[in-house]
């Protein structure tokens, strides 16, 4: 119970710190890019647990505390944050220490003098601004209308995101799967699948977020997601009268996953 708890523990933390830092150092026409790298990473260790998860590998009653002991090393990997700089933001505008965050930013962008001193501009800018403004309390979330609309944009976002249902889709497809007609291994093939669809439609978001724009990815997602959420109930209500449907309910699984993967994911 003490490992599930400081696993669960850190697992909360890095999902808030490391987007973050992936956000705050690399340049600004990568943030995008570079900000799907954790969602990335966490997709592609779903798609391996499953694979050793198979009962020919690591998923069977004496070789699974084999599995959950693999954790240690995605653990130790983190140990390689120790030589990485600070983010140059957090230097500058928390820290107000300009020199360090330049020589973290030279570090980031490989001693590229002109992309630097643009970034220490932006910087030096941003903290302008926000010296010339007051500062916000939790309270002026609710009471300014200028800190209300962005407060309920983020709530909203998030809001959809865990209520999107991907949840049950990922943790019962092999169950949805088996009610759908698929035999022997093939449910748990098919949920292998749909992490491997998740990891492509990831790489596709890593190339066109940033040319496509974060609202148009998110909007057409969660539309998208609606609909094959719609027809994968629609499909296991009514497969035992028509049987075709089953295969509607893989399809719709798959949807559902490359939709999620491009909105909500991010």
């Amino acid at each position: 119970m003490t490992s599930r708890f400081l696993t669960g523990f850190y697992c909360g933390l890095f999902s808030g710190l490391l987007p973050l830092y992936l956000a705050e150092c690399p340049p600004k026409n990568l943030r995008g890019s570079v900000g799907t790298l954790n969602q990335l990473s966490i997709v592609i260790g779903i798609l391996v647990v499953n694979i050793l998860g198979l009962p020919d590998l690591l998923g069977t009653s004496d070789r699974w505390p084999i599995l959950v002991g693999l954790s240690i090393v995605p653990a130790l990997a983190h140990l390689a944050l120790i030589i990485f700089p600070e983010s140059p933001k957090y230097l500058y505008m928390k820290k107000n220490n300009p020199v360090e965050a330049e020589k973290a930013l030279l570090n980031f962008h490989n001693h590229d003098r002109l992309l630097v001193d643009q970034e220490l501009e932006e910087l030096k800018d941003e903290k302008s601004i926000l010296a010339h403004n007051p500062h916000a309390t939790w309270s002026d979330f609710w009471t300014q209308t200028r800190l209300r609309k962005p407060l309920f944009v983020a709530l909203i976002i998030q809001i959809s995101q865990q209520l999107s249902g991907i949840n049950a889709v990922i943790f019962y497809s092999t169950d949805i799967f088996v009610k759908a007609g698929l035999d022997g291994d093939w449910p748990i093939y098919g949920t292998i699948i749909l992490g491997a669809v998740q990891i492509l439609m990831t790489f596709v978001c890593m190339v066109i977020v940033d040319r496509a724009g974060r609202r148009i990815l998110l909007l057409s997602g969660m539309i998208g997601m609606c609909i094959s959420s719609f027809m994968l109930a629609l499909t296991r209500i009514f497969s035992e009268k028509i049987e075709w449907l089953n295969y509607m309910t893989v399809l719709s699984a798959v949807f559902y996953i490359i939709f999620f993967s491009i909105g909500p994911d991010f």
